[in-house]
C-alpha cells in the first residue's frame, strides 16, 4: 500500500534532488542500496582489524514453527 501510494504520487515526479533523475519509490530502494554498499565496506575493514563478528543464539523455539 505504501509503495503503491508512493509510485501514484509520485507518477513522472523527480526523486527531488537533480542529480537523481528517479521517483520517490526508486529514490528509497536506492538508498538502501547504497547502505548495504557501506555497511559491506565498514564490514571489510572490521574484518581486516581481526573483528570477525559475534555469535548469534537461536531465540526461536523450532517445534513452534509452522
Amino acid at each position: 500500500e505504501y509503495c503503491e501510494k508512493l509510485v501514484r504520487d509520485t507518477d513522472g515526479k523527480k526523486s527531488g534532488f537533480d542529480w537523481l533523475p528517479m521517483s520517490r519509490l526508486e529514490l528509497h530502494f536506492y538508498n538502501i542500496r547504497h547502505l548495504q554498499h557501506h555497511i559491506g565496506q565498514l564490514t571489510e575493514r572490521l574484518h581486516e582489524s581481526g573483528i570477525k563478528g559475534i555469535e548469534w543464539e537461536d531465540t526461536v523455539d523450532q517445534h513452534n514453527i509452522g
